[in-house]
C-alpha cells in the first residue's frame, strides 16, 4: 500500500481494502481517455484499488 491511504476490514471478512475508490463512468465521459488514464494512474499510486466503473449514476 502506498502513500497515506491505510486499510479498514472489509465486513465480518479478513479482507483488507481502502477506505476510499473512485467513480469513473461520468468522470470519464467528462475528460476524456488521456485525463482518465492519468486519473487512475495517480489514483492507484496512492493506494487506490476500488473503481466504480458503472456508466449511468450521473443519469439518476
Amino acid at each position: 500500500m502506498q502513500a497515506g491511504l491505510g486499510q479498514t476490514r472489509l465486513g465480518r471478512t479478513d479482507v483488507r481494502v481502502p477506505p476510499l475508490g473512485i467513480g469513473g463512468g461520468s468522470l470519464f465521459n467528462a475528460i476524456g481517455d488521456e485525463k482518465f488514464q492519468q486519473v487512475v494512474n495517480e489514483a492507484w499510486t496512492h493506494g487506490l484499488r476500488y473503481f466504480d466503473t458503472a456508466p449511468l449514476y450521473a443519469d439518476g
